[in-house]
């Protein structure tokens, strides 16, 4: 498997597996559901899953290297999503849900970059962190200033997935895709609409089971 699809949901779905009986043991105490939250982003929905690429992943180079990581990185994230589909619909006492809480600054895009720039990065702090001000700056202050808005803090994105795990206002709610309000002036709402690869309950359940797999294999 590549290592984007490890870091962003193989290692999420052992997480929740290790957790998995003390999160069913607790809402069998009588008490709410237990909550699990995937952060998830808009390229989810654009994303595809392929299971050959995820089991005998191809190598590239270049531009074509550059393509592959977004298209593995929304490939990922769509993973997430039908992650918790699947997990809901299992029930169980656990409430599971997924947010996209909109652009943030955290140095997450250079991960995209050729590898010569990452190199460039992380081997001279202050050519990183020019980089990263000249980059933050321009988004602050330059072109509509209705799209910089939506540009938030690393802290200001993650108040919905605070608000999602914790507020009484989405008690039950479960199997849900929310994103986050880009001002920050509203409470997260759920899509009533979905693209057809996010619905596709077989996709979950081949994904969930390869996924099981991976991890028996490590074991």
């Amino acid at each position: 498997m590549p290592a984007v699809p490890q870091v962003n949901h193989l290692s999420h779905h052992l997480l929740f597996s290790l957790l998995q009986p003390e999160l069913r043991k607790s809402a069998s105490m009588g008490g709410p559901d237990s909550r699990v939250l995937f952060l998830t982003c808009g390229l989810s929905l654009f994303g595809e899953v392929d299971m050959a690429d995820l089991t005998a992943p191809k190598s590239v180079a270049g531009a074509a290297d550059v393509a592959a990581k977004l298209r593995r990185f929304s490939a990922s994230k769509l993973c997430n999503v039908l992650f918790v589909r699947e997990l809901a619909r299992g029930g169980g006492g656990i409430a599971a849900n997924a947010i996209d809480p909109g652009l943030a600054f955290t140095g997450h895009y250079r991960h995209f970059l050729p590898p010569i720039l990452q190199r460039l990065l992380g081997a001279n702090d202050k050519v990183a962190a020019a980089l990263a001000r000249i980059f933050q700056v321009s988004r602050r202050h330059g072109g509509d200033r209705a799209h910089n808005r939506q540009v938030k803090p690393a802290e200001a994105a993650a108040a919905g997935a605070v608000w999602l795990l914790t507020s009484d206002e989405v008690e039950g709610i479960t199997g849900e895709y929310f994103v986050q309000d880009p001002l920050g002036i509203r409470n997260p709402r759920y899509l009533t609409q979905l693209p057809q690869q996010v619905k596709d309950e077989e996709m979950a359940k081949k994904l969930w089971q390869f996924c099981e797999e991976c991890l028996e294999k490590r074991k």
